[in-house]
């Protein structure tokens, strides 16, 4: 399927969200909402699907359509809807790979922009930089305050794992990543993990960041995020969500 006005060119910064308390349907609806909270405005675009879906992977596994936003044809649902904010422009909201106890994390992405070259940045690039790393930060924050998720990152072209994949530290090393306190009360100490990273205690968890908060990029010591993937893994088990089947 053609994205129309809710494609982001690539590559992809990826904001994910793993919103353990709410079903897929709720997550991707009060994301939106969120983001339009924060100054996001909707482009009128969605792809629409099936209101009950069969199990799924990738949303792009099941026949969508490009609709108008809000989708309100009988018989579906919205799986991507188109969104746009100042600085970071077009942002597609949807979801990443799925678990196969059910449910999806939400994904926001949007263009990496300067962040794609970085070794070929000249002055003007840096100061945009500067601009578009700050803003996706306070996205992040104010997603992650008034939202609650479990756990969040953000990471190029990739969604964050689901907690069956976390167990299994499957693909993805992000340079910058959120905590609920729920899950890092049953977690080993994850600063020390990280001696270069700028840690943040938000409303509710602890941001760990490479990338959007330092001064400077910063690369994630090597083997660390391994470590935090188990616990995290081990902490969602804990608090039931492998046991818990969402309703779609």
């Amino acid at each position: 399927m053609t994205g129309g006005d809710i494609q982001p060119d690539s590559p992809f910064l990826v904001v994910g969200l793993f919103l353990d308390r709410l079903s897929d349907d709720e997550a991707l609806a009060k994301t939106c909402r969120a983001l339009h909270d924060l100054g996001a405005s909707y482009t009128g675009s969605a792809w629409a699907g099936p209101a009950e879906p069969p199990p799924f992977e990738y949303v792009t596994d099941l026949p969508l359509r490009l609709s108008d936003w809000p989708v309100t044809a009988p018989g579906e649902r919205q799986y991507r809807v188109g969104m746009s904010i100042e600085d970071l422009g077009t942002l597609a909201v949807s979801f990443g790979r799925a678990d196969p106890a059910g449910g999806h994390p939400v994904a926001v992405m949007t263009f990496l922009g300067p962040y794609s070259y970085p070794d070929y940045w000249d002055d003007e690039d840096r100061a945009e930089a500067v601009r578009y790393r700050a803003r996706a930060l306070a996205v992040l924050r104010g997603l992650c305050d008034g939202l609650d998720p479990l756990y969040a990152s953000v990471e190029e072209e990739e969604a964050v794992p689901v907690p069956s994949r976390l167990a299994r530290v499957e693909t993805m090393t992000p340079p910058d990543f959120y905590l609920a306190d729920r899950a890092r009360s049953r977690m080993g100490p994850i600063p020390d993990l990280f001696p270069e990273a700028v840690v943040e205690e938000w409303r509710t968890g602890v941001f760990v960041s490479h990338w959007l908060a330092p001064a400077e990029p910063v690369e994630p010591p090597p083997g660390a995020w391994g470590t935090v993937s188990r616990e995290l893994g081990r902490a969602a088990a804990e608090l039931g969500w492998v046991e818990r089947r969402p309703e779609h």
